[in-house]
């Protein structure tokens, strides 16, 4: 289930969390509550993925995309919100460690639409200047020109003539 919880279990079988997760932050998301986590930071230490890496990327290419810049503090929260959902989620856990770069990208994945959650929640005229296939966790499509970029600046795409041929 990806938006909210599985059914809690009663008796001696419920699970107990392994790691403390500090009730609702000021920042509700689109699906609940958005906890703020301060147990131990185990993507990193049990993965060969950096969260600090995919967060700071994810948040600079919505920040490129868009010509503005997002709060910073963006970037922990993404962490965050990883962390406590690798702690308490085991299908979550079992795509992080998946082999070779499968576990990096659904990271990327999973930061992508939460941001796009944070943009819709805070600011809804940047999120509607996104793809909508971004909120689903998709890559912002490549070539985009910022709207103060002139033309001919790197990185916007353009057609170069190279020969011409004159008849008189």
């Amino acid at each position: 289930m990806i938006h909210g919880s599985w059914p809690r279990r009663s008796g001696p079988q419920r699970i107990a969390r392994e790691s403390p997760v500090v009730p609702q932050a000021a920042d509700p998301m689109i699906h609940g509550s958005w906890p703020r986590w301060t147990g131990p930071q185990r993507i990193a230490r049990e993965t060969p993925i950096v969260p600090q890496a995919v967060a700071d990327g994810v948040w600079e290419e919505v920040s490129v995309w868009l010509g503005e810049e997002l709060p910073r503090e963006w970037r922990v929260r993404l962490m965050e919100r990883a962390e406590a959902v690798y702690a308490s989620n085991t299908r979550f856990r079992r795509r992080l460690r998946g082999g070779g770069n499968s576990g990096r990208d659904w990271l990327w994945t999973f930061m992508r639409h939460w941001l796009a959650a944070l943009l819709w929640h805070h600011w809804p005229d940047w999120h509607a200047r996104l793809p909508a296939s971004f909120s689903v966790g998709r890559p912002l499509p490549a070539g985009r020109r910022k709207p103060e970029q002139p033309m001919g600046e790197p990185g916007v795409h353009q057609t170069t003539v190279t020969h011409v041929s004159c008849r008189v």
